[in-house]
């Protein structure tokens, strides 16, 4: 009864307000081979509020069938021994080679975040005095980035590195600007100008200034401040978070960011997505609805820049956090399971919508209309790349079966669920050379090859089939 609301309210959404045009991406991501992916996943906590936490294989499987094809690793800065007065656990490197070598195992690539959370009491007086290195907190900070940039630098599936998550002035007597300009950015030259000397193939991410706890916060509508220095730096992005639920503020939001990217001439790579949920949410219809309309607009935005996007966190809802407002979480599973199973389904259906996840190309833009269950994506073929992806999600978007067609028709092929596991051929202009297989375990299409190489080919995903 609840997918039935959501779903009448997607159709009135997308009926009465105009759809975002697809004028092209702007923005592409290569991997290591070469092809263009569309960077999607979850972050990935090592632990949380109450302690350890350890994924299974069948994790992983989940994510992957959530359309993952990117995973964020929050570090703890504590047992990096980054941070005074704490030592290095060296059991954590193997917790984090176990990681990757998951993600990897299910098409991931992966990025790491260094957070704060891991000391305990983190607060305004540590971020003074990592801003003064007052006892070698900087110094200590590289080293412990040094120790993964060398451990990790022959790892292809390892992608990026996020370098301080969301940093904070703390009680350090200066503007946000002198902030930025004296402390903030010469740390982040420093420390990608120290990566660039031991491993030239992996990005850096830096964040802007999260205004936290703090009166200037609530005179912008954004509580992070604008980046108005360049980074200056190259394989760089820029990676800052967006939490909105006011359908009128997401476009300016994502419009600033783009702005702070281009005064770098970096991607722009939205490290963190989605408002948090409060547990009135999980049982409010009317809350559900408004969270998946911010969610929508926040993705329709997003997909039609062709924007990176990690949604936080990949767990279940043991620990949570307490405001003014209550009890919320940023995790995607409602259970009280340390990594859970019960989907908030308001949110997960939006975020594993289907996409073009790899392509062997150039993509050109893509699009799924939630109303009509359609995705679209025009792409230029390039054999010498080998296979593309496409996630789909039919288990939650198409249980009736979907169709697929190339070119307007020229190519049409159909998944029925119940009749067989393969895709059906129905229509084919071509005389050989297309093979597209479909992998219902990961939820994904397979194309292996199409017909001509070097051309520009126009993809259909629908629902229900037509035999």
């Amino acid at each position: 009864m609840l997918f039935r609301q959501i779903h009448v309210l997607l159709l009135v959404l997308f009926i009465s307000t105009d759809l975002i045009g697809q004028t092209g991406l702007a923005y592409t991501y290569l991997d290591s081979k070469g092809k263009q992916f569309v960077p999607r996943g979850f972050v990935m906590n090592t632990e949380d509020g109450i302690g350890d936490i350890i994924f299974s294989d069948e994790d992983y499987l989940r994510a992957a069938r959530l359309g993952a094809n990117f995973q964020v690793i929050r570090l703890n800065m504590s047992k990096l021994g980054a941070w005074p007065g704490h030592q290095v656990d060296t059991t954590y490197y193997e917790k984090l080679d176990r990681l990757i070598e998951l993600g990897a195992k299910y098409g991931m690539k992966t990025g790491f975040k260094m957070t704060v959370y891991g000391i305990k009491g983190f607060g305004d007086n540590h971020w003074r005095d990592l801003w003064l290195n007052k006892n070698n907190e900087q110094g200590l900070l590289s080293k412990a980035w040094h120790v993964l940039w060398e451990r990790y630098k022959d790892h292809d599936s390892l992608y990026a590195y996020d370098l301080l998550n969301e940093p904070q002035r703390g009680n350090l007597d200066i503007s946000y600007d002198a902030l930025q300009r004296d402390k903030l950015v010469p740390l982040y030259r420093k420390l990608i100008d120290e990566l660039q000397e031991v491993d030239r193939k992996k990005w850096a991410f830096f964040q802007p200034l999260l205004m936290e706890k703090n009166p200037d916060r609530a005179k912008l509508p954004i509580p992070f401040y604008e980046m108005n220095i360049p980074i200056e730096r190259s394989k760089v992005m820029f990676a800052p978070h967006i939490y909105q639920l006011d359908l009128e503020k997401i476009q300016p939001w994502l419009d600033r960011y783009q702005k702070e990217a281009k005064l770098s001439k970096v991607p722009l790579f939205l490290g963190e997505w989605g408002s948090a949920t409060y547990d009135q949410t999980d049982i409010d219809l009317l809350e559900q609805q408004r969270y998946a309309r911010a969610y929508i607009k926040t993705a329709k935005i997003a997909d039609s820049l062709g924007v990176g996007m990690i949604k936080a966190w990949f767990l279940g809802s043991r620990w949570k956090g307490t405001n003014p407002i209550g009890k919320f979480t940023w995790a995607i599973f409602k259970d009280k399971e340390v990594v859970g199973t019960a989907e908030r389904r308001y949110i997960t259906d939006i975020i594993a919508r289907p996409y073009p996840s790899i392509i062997a190309g150039k993509l050109y833009d893509f699009d799924y209309n939630y109303a009509q269950r359609e995705l679209k994506f025009n792409f230029r073929y390039n054999s010498n790349k080998g296979a593309s992806e496409v996630f789909i999600g039919a288990n939650r978007h198409y249980p009736d079966g979907f169709t697929i067609s190339l070119n307007n028709g020229e190519w049409v092929a159909f998944y029925d669920p119940i009749e067989s596991k393969d895709l059906k051929i129905l229509t084919s202009t071509f005389n050989n050379g297309v093979k597209i297989n479909w992998d219902e375990r990961l939820q994904k299409l397979i194309i292996q090859q199409l017909p001509k190489d070097k051309e520009e080919y126009a993809v259909t995903i629908s629902p229900g089939i037509n035999n």
